[in-house]
């Protein structure tokens, strides 16, 4: 987890920690003493400012190493990864040092912000990750002594280094995936679903990399690695549910993937992690399935299609949340239309089975308590004020879309 200094930054001496003058106790660990009974952090050392009475914390009093020499600059770069420690006001000289110091972890490099003096202290380095950005803010520092390196031939594009191993292996390792260009079955990798009762459920199977037929153990399985399985299947809206505990049997009982982990909206599983094919510690209670999203089913009266194809309730229509994957179901211009009448399949204008849109979908009306009154409160915003005569049952047929008003009751 992030450590992020906070105690320790502040530059300004009125909200800064004073230093500890107390003459009966030593400095603690991650103190530094200026002289007996006068201690600080120990971070402020040779950091540009003097904290110490006596100036013993900075040059020339203070041996302030310089250690830029042992780091390998790239500038407007930064490393993305998950920070270790976060400091403000370091200059980078003290940024540098305290990389380098630091006891509770290895620190292989730093991101420095040379313009708002924040340093960033880093667990990994381009070798481990190949996770280099371009930026105009920050310079990215590795450490020499804690390089990781490799042969031009075990190393990504990005800069990160992979074993032998990790070539043709099934699983992408470098960012522009050409650990797996030109591998033997590396193009036979496919997925299917078994034992369901619709074509778009049961359990998963994969074969690829030479070898046949087999599950993916449940252990860790989500939504997130369902919806790769199912578009990989063939069911581009992905997944509606991930199944555990070997609901759709366990065919021949052979595991190919374990500990699939995936973020969900990767193009192959592939791109997931997992353990090497077939090495898994999986029983035959715990084969994955999935049931997928069928785009070419009808919706339900109950239901609304989405412009990106999926099937949802017509109760998330207009909430303020997106549920559909391109948001479709929040269309302000849909959301905001006004509700309108009209009369479908009469002999005339004058008559028909009576239709009403609600946030931009044509829909119906029950006919349970529709009387006179009713009838007359909708012709009149038809704009046909006269008499009215009431025809239940579908008598101009039943229409599509929703029953949007169950019950409607008016004075008339």
């Amino acid at each position: 987890n992030m450590r992020i200094v906070t105690f320790h930054l502040v530059r300004n001496k009125a909200f800064a920690l004073e230093p500890r003058i107390d003459a009966a106790t030593e400095c603690a660990s991650d103190q530094f003493q200026c002289s007996p009974g006068e201690c600080i952090f120990s971070a402020y050392v040779c950091d540009g400012d003097i904290d110490c009475s006596n100036a013993a914390d900075e040059a020339p009093n203070a041996r302030c190493d310089k250690y830029e020499d042992d780091f390998k600059t790239v500038s407007n770069v930064r490393l993305v990864d998950e920070e270790v420690e976060q400091w403000t006001n370091r200059n980078l000289e003290a940024c540098l040092r305290l990389c380098v110091n630091a006891k509770d972890f290895t620190c292989r490099g730093v991101n420095h912000d040379p313009k708002e003096n924040v340093c960033v202290l880093l667990e990994t380095n381009v070798g481990i990750l190949g996770t280099l950005e371009e930026t105009f803010n920050w310079n990215y520092f590795e450490r020499l002594e804690t390089q990781v390196t490799c042969a031009e031939d075990l190393m990504c594009e990005t800069g990160k280094c992979l074993n032998s191993s990790q070539f043709c292996n099934g699983l992408f390792d470098c960012p522009d995936k050409k650990d797996e260009y030109g591998c033997k079955g590396a193009l036979d990798v496919e997925v299917r679903l078994v034992d369901g009762k619709t074509h778009n459920e049961g359990r998963i199977e994969i074969k690829g990399y030479e070898h046949d037929w087999g599950g993916v153990c449940d252990d860790g399985f989500g939504i997130q690695e369902a919806n790769v399985f199912c578009r990989q299947a063939g069911f581009k809206l992905g997944a509606r549910e991930a199944v555990l505990l070997s609901m759709f049997g366990n065919g021949n009982g052979k595991i190919n993937l374990d500990e699939v982990d995936c973020n969900g909206n990767e193009e192959s599983v592939l791109e997931c992690k997992f353990n090497p094919w077939t090495e898994n510690d999986c029983s035959l209670k715990e084969f994955a399935g999935v049931v997928c999203i069928d785009e070419n089913r009808e919706c339900t009266k109950e239901e609304w299609r989405c412009k990106s194809g999926e099937c949802k309730n017509l109760n998330v229509l207009c909430d303020t949340v997106e549920d559909c994957d391109d948001g479709s179901d929040e269309d302000s211009k849909q959301c905001d239309e006004e509700i309108d009448v009209r009369l479908v399949g009469g002999n005339n204008a004058t008559s028909g089975r009576v239709e009403v849109k609600y946030h931009g979908v044509w829909g119906t009306i029950c006919d349970d308590e529709f009387g006179k009154e009713e009838g007359s409160v909708v012709c009149r915003m038809l704009g046909l004020p006269g008499g009215v005569k009431i025809h239940k049952e579908a008598a101009f047929g039943e229409g599509e879309g929703p029953i949007w008003i169950k019950t409607m009751e008016c004075w008339g």
